[in-house]
């Protein structure tokens, strides 16, 4: 917490905690939560280069845009609730996660790698998640244009 009270963050301790939880693994110091795992607490800005480059497909702007309708659709954002969804969106349509899943994690985080996205997402919340992702394909469409 006092890393997160130096940086002014306005987050309640329980909040904190589900994404200690998530990120502990990943971390080596406690500073890695927060450095690693800053699309808790932030908008995304940047986004992994590595993982546009070589995941972001001429479809996935469709696919997310079909995922995105899909996650409205969730009443209960549960991790449970959302790791459903998206699996039967990719039986729906026959894809395999690979497909999906890096597109959805950098539109979300910015990332290429990190935690459960089903936990991430729940723990960020619809309302999040679903602004991150409109606002992430008009991002990423303009990146690639100007590329």
């Amino acid at each position: 917490m006092p890393i997160i009270e130096e940086e002014e963050l306005d987050v309640c301790i329980e909040y904190v905690e589900q994404v200690c939880e998530l990120m502990k693994e990943r971390a080596t110091f406690i500073e890695d939560i927060l450095n690693e795992g800053r699309y808790f607490f932030e908008d995304v800005s940047d986004y992994d280069e590595k993982t546009l480059k070589k995941k972001w497909k001429e479809d996935t702007p469709t696919i997310m845009q079909e995922l995105l309708v899909e996650l409205k659709s969730i009443e209960d954002f549960t991790t449970e609730n959302i790791e459903t969804k998206f699996q039967a969106y990719l039986e729906k349509n026959e894809y395999g996660f690979g497909k999906v899943g890096p597109g959805f994690r950098l539109l979300v985080t910015g990332k290429g790698m990190g935690p459960s996205m089903f936990h991430i997402c729940s723990v960020l919340g619809k309302e999040y998640v679903i602004d991150r992702m409109e606002k992430g394909l008009v991002k990423i469409e303009a990146l690639k244009a100007e590329a």
